[in-house]
């Protein structure tokens, strides 16, 4: 059977249909966009697996190199290692779980029920603030008009869509299902493993010739180096971050500290926009209870999000990837309309990526062409 395949593969014709599929599946899929979220929603599970497996498998490999590196036989050890490193991970999503989703829920529906009177403290507060420029003979009659207006629709739309805000939750909880399957997924991956690269390691050899083989081996690892301590240290910067947020937040007795510190971590994960996008929100839930509160909580997080990107994120990351803002930008920008939050989530990696081929691949190769060109 594998004679019989390599010999099609040295065929001619096998590289150019490959190539014209691969062709036809890149035109399919910017052409119908929506077709493509509708499969990568189809298969999401299986996506989720083989991010969860990638993640666990640094941990997988600790294991087997070091508290199991006693067991002699390699698949016992194999089974073990993945047994105990699934076991750490469930051990710290669900201490992670029990401490913070209990302060999530009660913030939220303290937000829902109370909205109306959040809503009229936010009015007495723009009143007193018209009446002070009043005083200095300033007229803020068309702010605080527009303000009200504004928490007046805010306060409508929250009461007229709970049924709305139920279904979001229950967005979310089909997500926390997929994500589930998708941990089970991990499993099996991990177990089978080696099995997996060897199969596929075995087909690229047949494909390629054995200086290509080394070479594609060497992207790849660089590949992986970037994208491992891309997330690695993405998880562990969000981690940080957030809990810098609690500890500011309980220093000046802010309340939903749960809820504003899980929505400040998660999305410092996400580049450029993230930080600020979690900002507002912060603000935007504060500012419901404390106005004061959501100002001071502005000019924290910007302190916290200076020194993130100044002292933080160069330390974990090494000084950064050298990847442009353009391509980060239009990373994001691609990434989120194809595969939407992961999309955006790995627009640097995949720019860092990008940018290595565009530097170390496609210019040099250009430039010994123009050479041969030139003689």
């Amino acid at each position: 059977m594998r004679d019989k395949f390599k010999k099609m593969v040295e065929k001619p014709w096998f590289a150019y249909t490959v190539a014209t599929c691969s062709a036809v599946l890149l035109y399919v899929m910017i052409t119908h966009l929506g077709a493509v979220n509708t499969f990568l929603g189809y298969v999401s599970p299986v996506s989720w697996g083989i991010i969860f497996a990638y993640l666990i498998n640094p941990l997988v490999n600790y294991f087997e190199a070091k508290p199991f590196h006693g067991i002699r036989r390699e698949k016992p050890r194999h089974v073990v290692s993945v047994i105990f490193a699934i076991l750490v991970v469930l051990l710290v999503i669900t201490l992670l779980l029990l401490t913070v989703i209990p302060s999530l829920v009660e913030s939220i529906t303290g937000i829902i029920e109370n909205i109306e009177v959040y809503g009229k403290v936010l009015q007495g507060y723009l009143e007193k603030i018209a009446l002070l420029a009043k005083d200095y003979q300033i007229d803020l009659s068309n702010l605080t008009e527009a303000g009200e207006e504004v928490i007046h629709k805010i306060v409508e739309y929250v009461t007229k869509n709970a049924d709305t805000i139920a279904t979001t939750f229950y967005s979310v909880g089909i997500s926390l299902v997929n994500i589930f399957m998708g941990i089970v997924i991990a499993i099996y991956f991990l177990l089978d493993k080696k099995n997996i690269i060897r199969d596929i390691n075995y087909i690229r050899k047949l494909v390629l010739k054995d200086t290509t083989y080394q070479n594609h081996n060497n992207f790849w690892d660089k590949c992986h180096t970037i994208l491992s301590r891309f997330l690695i240290f993405d998880i562990i910067d969000g981690f940080v971050i957030a809990i810098i947020n609690t500890i500011c937040m309980l220093i000046f007795g802010m309340e939903n500290i749960a809820l504003v510190s899980v929505v400040v971590g998660v999305t410092n994960l996400f580049p450029t926009f993230g930080p600020i996008v979690g900002g507002v929100v912060g603000a935007i839930i504060l500012v419901l209870t404390n106005p004061v509160h959501a100002l001071i909580f502005l000019i924290f997080t910007s302190l916290i999000q200076l020194f993130d990107a100044s002292i933080l994120k160069p330390k974990m990351f090494g000084g950064g990837f050298g990847v442009p803002a353009v391509w980060i930008f239009i990373a994001i920008v691609v990434g989120g309309k194809i595969f939407g939050i992961v999309g955006i989530l790995m627009a640097v990696p995949v720019a860092a990526i990008f940018t290595y081929i565009l530097n170390e691949i496609i210019i040099p190769k250009l430039e010994i062409r123009k050479k041969e060109m030139g003689e």
